[in-house]
Parts: C-alpha cells; structure tokens; sequence
C-alpha cells in the first residue's frame, strides 16, 4: 500500500541502447463488503400479510470508502426505508443495516435477491431471500349437497355424512357447524 515505482526496459540488437519508460502508480488497500446474514428465511405468512422486519448488516471490510450504494430487491420483498440506516457511501470499516420485509403475493415458497451495488466493487453483494405464502383459508364440503328424501313425521332419516376439507393454506381454528331448518 502506498506510492510505487518501476519501469519497462525495452531492448533489441539494432538499439544502442535500452529504452527506459517510468512507471508510477499507488496500491491501495482492495475494496470490499460483508452482509450479514448471508441469506434469510423469513418464514411462511398469509397472503398479502406483511412480515416483521428483518436485517442485514453490511459491514465495508475494504480499504476505499464505498460511494454511489445502491439497493435493491427482487420478488415479493422490499426494503423497509424506516428501519435503514444506509447512506449514499459506507466509510472504511463502517456498518449500516438494511430493513427488509416479506409480503407473499401467491401461495408457495417465493424467493427473491437483495443487491447491494458501489462504485467501488467489481461485483455486486447478493443476499438470497426466500418465504412462504401462504394461501387463504377456504373449507368445502362434500358433497355438496345431501337430500334426505321423503319421511314421515316423526320418523328418523339414515345418518348422512358430510366430509369438510380446508384447502387453504392456513389451519382453521375454533371451527363450528350447525344445522338449521
């Protein structure tokens, strides 16, 4: 790290002698950048139904300041903006965190990316990010209908059986069934 020089040495059998090219440059310490953690799962959540918060810590291990830090998401993530303490640069050994959340828009494991992007780094951070939607309670019944046919008052039916099936994504709780009529 610091200031370096050097030359190039060009010879040949006609030249009477080498031609000598300085050469000056500066190392500088390489830039880099950590995210922890390195991916999440943020769980399953009903569909449209916003996660809790989660974070990455991004941690400028390099030796540049990180300029130009641009964020973003891929798939039914987004970044929460109130609970993000990073700027436009990250200085040298400094940490900043991202708030990120997870809003399923269909049933099923949905994933997604987190990128972080700076003038600095020859690549972008990915965070892999990854939740499961889960699809909206619904019960059905079968079947659908029961007819119990023709008896006289006072005379009791055969038992009929109603089988109901929650196809729905979320357990049902507190379930409950009447009859009427």
């Amino acid at each position: 790290v610091g200031a370096l020089s050097g030359a190039l040495t060009v010879t040949a059998t006609e030249l009477s002698k080498p031609l000598l090219v300085p050469l000056t440059g500066t190392a500088v310490p390489a830039s880099g950048v950590s995210a922890t953690p390195s991916s999440i799962d943020f769980g399953s959540y009903a569909l449209g139904q916003t996660s809790p918060i989660q974070k990455v810590t991004l941690t400028n291990n390099g030796g540049v300041p990180l300029t130009s830090l641009n964020t973003t998401v891929t798939g039914d993530f987004s970044i929460s903006s109130a609970s993000t303490s990073c700027g436009s640069t990250l200085a040298v050994k400094a940490q900043c965190q991202i708030g990120l959340v997870f809003t399923p828009s269909q049933g099923g494991v949905r994933t997604g990316i987190f990128t972080l992007t700076a003038a600095e780094l020859a690549k972008p951070l990915l965070v892999g990010l990854s939740g499961t939607g889960l699809s909206a309670p619904a019960i059905s019944a079968t079947p659908g209908s029961i007819s119990f046919g023709n008896y006289n008052v006072g005379q009791t039916s055969p038992v009929q059986t109603i089988t109901l099936t929650n196809s729905g994504g979320v357990p049902l709780t507190n379930v409950n069934a009447g009859v009427t009529g």
